[in-house]
């Protein structure tokens, strides 16, 4: 289930920067896997399995957790600031989130891969928290972390 879901995740983000592949200046350099600390992730969802596994593709930086319990799942993915707009066309039941970040939209359940999806602007990033939506109270597990997450982006 992960792994499609991963690939889901994937192909949904490439669907959102629909455009230039190469990264452009300006585009963010974070590294998701340093926006939330192990501490905050098993404080919030669980105990993680392994450490997480990061990567690039295209202008998206990927982070994404795995868990000893494998219903729980969590991926913190870095995007270029043009996501926001493209979301807020392509998604759908988009909930404004307020005080976080200069925007925040929530997507309580995107039924392509069955996920919450938390997206929030700050300076020249998107950073994207998502859980499965089946997670019990997965609008505030994501919120907690994007607020964590927010306050490490520089």
């Amino acid at each position: 289930m992960i792994a499609r879901t991963l690939f889901m995740s994937i192909a949904v983000a490439c669907s959102l920067l629909v455009g230039r592949a190469e990264a452009l200046t300006g585009d963010p350099t974070i590294d998701p896997c340093s926006l939330v600390t192990k501490a905050e992730i098993e404080q919030t969802i669980g105990r993680l399995k392994a450490a997480p596994r990061s990567g690039k593709n295209d202008r998206v930086l990927t982070c994404d957790y795995e868990f000893v319990d494998d219903s729980n799942a969590l991926s913190v993915w870095v995007y270029p600031t043009a996501v926001m707009e493209r979301a807020r066309k392509s998604l759908k039941d988009i909930v404004p989130v307020k005080g976080l970040g200069e925007e925040a939209l929530l997507v309580r359940h995107d039924p392509t891969f069955d996920f919450t999806r938390l997206f929030v602007k700050r300076g020249n990033a998107v950073v994207e928290v998502s859980v499965p939506v089946a997670m019990p109270g997965a609008a505030a597990k994501v919120e907690a972390l994007a607020r964590k997450a927010v306050g490490r982006m520089k």
